[in-house]
């Protein structure tokens, strides 16, 4: 997209490189952490921060776990906190977050 307004809460309307628009209800931007939809809407009104959690996620099969194939669970000690859920028929994500301090977390992710 080359452009994405918000009109007061009435529509969304997303242009795209070749000149189509499409206008809707919403727009969902699910393109990561450094989104060109969110810069688009926000500029820098409303910068990134960290919140003091790093987080961990994948996929597993889930033939061997019963529970994981049927509902979502998951477990907190208020700090680290383990949480699973389906995903397809045979595989369940995961994801694990844990309280971590910034200059650590940056430290990891390299």
């Amino acid at each position: 997209a080359t452009g994405l307004e918000a009109e007061a809460g009435e529509h969304v309307v997303v242009r795209l490189v070749d000149g189509r628009q499409f206008v809707g209800h919403c727009c969902i931007g699910s393109d990561g952490i450094h989104s060109k939809t969110r810069h688009q809407l926000l500029a820098n009104s409303h910068p990134l921060r960290y919140l003091g959690y790093i987080v961990v996620l994948g996929i597993f099969e889930n033939a061997r776990f019963p529970l994981s194939q049927q509902r979502a669970f998951q477990m907190s000690d208020g700090g680290t906190r383990m949480f699973a859920m389906p995903f397809t028929n045979d595989l369940s994500m995961w994801q694990l977050s844990w309280k971590m301090e910034e200059e650590e977390a940056i430290q990891l992710a390299r």
